[in-house]
């Protein structure tokens, strides 16, 4: 399944489940914060777009409430690289202006710390010296009666 507000996105998608011939996938135009269903899910993907949520506390946990037990939560997304927090911090208001009016998200989110509220990170790789990063979390499975 895939929930987008984005017309243009979900056709991209559409795209990608034409050209892999598969049979099992839903797509639905809808605010993913609001999305309802009585489903839950294997695994959830936030794939760089997480830190264009205007709240993104939010959408991790709903995303987190739509898992099954021991079901993983995955994102990719992008954060200025640490080490160049010193030369980026002076014009960090610039940084942000591009990235509010291109919708390519918050540089100050802590992505990482907003994770580990919801559980340990149980991996986690970095790519382009720490600029974009894959974190997985899994959701505990229920306790054995």
């Amino acid at each position: 399944m895939g929930v987008d507000l984005s017309a243009e996105m979900l056709k991209s998608a559409y795209a990608q489940v034409i050209e892999h011939s598969l049979a099992n996938v839903l797509l639905v135009k809808k605010d993913f914060l609001i999305y309802e269903t009585d489903h839950k899910f294997n695994a959830v993907l936030f794939s760089l777009s997480l830190t264009s949520f205007g709240e993104p506390s939010k959408a991790l946990q709903h995303a987190w409430d739509l898992l099954l037990p021991g079901g993983r939560l995955v994102v990719l997304d992008a954060q200025l690289p640490p080490k160049l927090d010193r030369l980026t911090k002076p014009v960090l208001h610039i940084i942000r202006k591009f990235l509010e009016a291109t919708v390519l998200g918050d540089p100050d989110m802590r992505t990482l710390a907003e994770l580990e509220q919801l559980a340990p990170i149980v991996k986690l790789e970095y790519f382009r010296k720490g600029t974009y990063f894959v974190a997985l979390l899994k959701k505990p499975e229920l306790p054995i009666a």
